[in-house]
């Protein structure tokens, strides 16, 4: 049973469940705020389809294959973990709150700040028949009317107002979810936004203070969040990722999903026009014993045509988020899909953005193997998880605040679903979690 070792550290689990996989990663977290990976498995899940878990039983053994490769590998026991959650039911809204008991000593006190997401989550579980709040996100106060305050802690006041990002699911897809955990013996520590993790693993601090859009393409779905001023702008999710890459081969081809996909990862690109024109490769037709010669420059045309359309889904997204000029903000792909040949370059042709391709960085202590944008969402969940077990920070003399605030509320609520202690974060990495 992993927990509490003895050298004071902290020992959990991660486990980024995804249409195509189930990624299951335990890490220890050293002294100084440094992650250890102890050990990771990967197993294929053919359970869940656009981040929803269809099949329970399926999902659950993938988990169970996961998991057990990770603890073979560490040599570690996973009773809980940290569980990432995606689909097309999350849904988001901002809202304002007034917390009236914020400051009735005279101060804004760190503990009060603390204990914010927690109030506002609980002031809308009555709001939202059906609705699970995953997430209540601070992204600024208001201090006696003066707007925009990243940090009210030390500040005198009467009234404190309160933006939030909130972030919830269906109800029913998130005890789908948990059946399929706990079906396969573990419990779920916390639910953590796929998206949250990936930022967590990927986005600096420059890009999340000047403007950053998150673009995670996953197996079923492609995770949108926009950051800017160091706060969330923006998230959504559109419900196509990679798999709908390899179904284009497989339809118009009659060709396999597996050698679809195998071909889609060797051979495919987003620019037909890098191909040999006469270039041909074997596909077996699907349901017999026969195979057919295809262009391979036909299949990449196929591909680009794909690509492009997603891209168009992602700008017509980042719009309806208020961002019209892509040029002011700094495009970071990630996620398995991302890898796609070509897709990087047609982005940037097609938008004139700034992209680039993210990807867990070394300073998080993630093995190079991890180290790849198919990792950053379960990379992203681990380093989530280390931030739960900060200590306190001390407390400092009042005008000495220096944009910190505390861990954001991420617990699932209801339904028997643990909820979360209320833990703080100190020197995280995700800029909505403030420090």
């Amino acid at each position: 049973m992993y927990g509490v070792a003895t050298d004071s550290s902290r020992i959990f689990a991660a486990i980024d469940i995804g249409t195509s996989k189930v990624l299951t990663i335990i890490g220890k977290k050293l002294h100084g705020g440094r992650i250890e990976v102890l050990g990771y498995g990967e197993a294929p899940c053919t359970g869940v389809r656009k981040g929803v878990v269809e099949d329970e039983e399926a999902t659950r053994f993938a988990i169970k294959n996961s998991v057990s490769k990770a603890e073979s590998a560490s040599g570690m026991q996973v009773d809980t973990a940290f569980v990432g959650i995606t689909g097309i039911s999350i849904s988001y809204e901002r809202r304002m709150d007034t917390i009236d008991w914020v400051g009735e000593h005279g101060v804004v006190t760190y503990n009060e700040v603390a204990k914010v997401p927690s109030s506002v989550r609980k002031s809308t579980n009555g709001y939202h028949s059906g609705r699970e709040v995953i997430h209540a996100i601070p992204n600024t106060y208001s201090i006696d009317g003066k707007m925009d305050v990243s940090d009210p802690m030390g500040m005198h006041t009467s009234q404190v107002d309160v933006e939030t990002h909130l972030v919830k699911a269906s109800s029913w897809e998130v005890d789908k979810l948990t059946r399929a955990v706990e079906g396969a013996g573990i419990r779920i520590e916390s639910l953590v936004l796929e998206s949250l993790a990936s930022c967590e693993s990927v986005l600096t601090q420059e890009e999340r203070f000047r403007g950053a859009a998150l673009v995670d393409i996953g197996g079923g779905t492609t995770d949108v969040m926009v950051f800017q001023y160091d706060t969330t702008q923006y998230s959504s999710v559109i419900p196509i990722g990679g798999y709908q890459f390899t179904n284009d081969i497989c339809v118009v081809y009659n060709t396999t999903f597996e050698a679809a996909e195998e071909i889609k990862v060797s051979k495919a690109t987003a620019l037909p026009n890098q191909t040999k024109i006469h270039e041909e490769v074997t596909l077996p037709i699907n349901g017999g014993r026969a195979s057919t010669n295809v262009s391979l420059h036909d299949i990449c045309q196929l591909t680009r045509e794909r690509t492009q359309e997603l891209i168009q889904l992602i700008v017509l997204k980042l719009r309806e988020g208020g961002i019209d000029d892509l040029t002011n903000y700094r495009i970071v792909l990630s996620g398995g899909a991302s890898k796609l040949d070509g897709f990087h370059e047609v982005f940037k042709m097609s938008t004139g953005a700034d992209v680039r391709v993210g990807a867990p960085p070394p300073y998080l202590g993630m093995p190079r193997e991890l180290r790849t944008p198919m990792a950053s969402t379960a990379a992203g969940i681990l380093v989530w998880a280390a931030a739960q077990y900060d200590e306190e920070p001390k407390p400092q003399a009042i005008g000495e605040q220096k944009r910190r605030r505390p861990q954001r509320e991420f617990a699932v609520n209801g339904n028997g679903h643990k909820e979360g202690s209320g833990s703080q974060r100190r020197g995280g990495i995700l800029s909505i979690f403030k420090r």
